[in-house]
């Protein structure tokens, strides 16, 4: 039976000859790489994505800070203006902002015990998280949450989690089964910052 199949194969192969071998090949190089390279690329894009974000949010409550204060405001820089000395000031203000890894549990813990006080129901979390790839110095703790709650309970717990600079939104998706009612189901994904080891 053995030798059966072994002949049938050979005498497949000879009928598929030297550019179907050639085809065969390319054929599990490209499902190779679907299934291994582009999950990862995938990945650090997101890493990428989040980075960029929080960033922007960090740069946003600086320039809001900024406004609030008497200083009179300097013009802000553009683009061609952001030397290496520039950038590095800003990079290190934002890296001395986040917070150590010590209080990473228990900002972890105080977006759910703020859940509980604003009446929003948390069933479970899952966590996800690592160094990134580009600053491993920068730890990213992701935090997905299917919640329920009523709109404003949803608005008024976002607003505070989202007053601790350590803290992005990542994602919100919303579903409301009746329109006339205000209870939502939600999905979140929060990103918990903090500076892994010293620069």
């Amino acid at each position: 039976m053995k030798a059966d199949t072994l002949q049938h194969l050979r005498t497949w192969l000879e009928k598929l000859g030297w550019p179907g071998l050639v085809g065969l090949l390319m054929l599990g190089i490209a499902a190779w790489t679907s299934w291994q390279v582009m999950p990862a690329m995938q990945a650090e894009l997101d890493e990428r994505d989040a980075q960029a974000l929080h960033l922007r949010g960090q740069l946003q409550a600086a320039a809001k800070t900024r406004a609030v204060s008497k200083e009179p405001v300097s013009r802000t820089p553009v683009i061609d203006e952001l030397t290496p000395a520039l950038l590095r000031e800003i990079w290190g203000r934002t890296w001395a902002s986040l917070p150590p890894k010590t209080d990473a549990v228990a900002r972890q813990g105080a977006v759910l015990a703020q859940a509980g006080t604003l009446g929003v129901t948390v069933p479970t979390v899952q966590y996800r998280g690592g160094a990134l790839t580009s600053l491993p110095s920068v730890w990213r703790q992701q935090m997905v949450l299917p919640v329920e709650a009523s709109y404003p309970a949803l608005r008024a717990w976002l607003g505070t989690v989202l007053q601790d600079k350590a803290i992005s939104l990542d994602a919100l998706d919303v579903v409301r089964a009746d329109p006339m009612s205000d209870q939502i189901k939600a999905r979140v994904a929060l990103s918990v910052w903090w500076r892994e080891e010293a620069r």
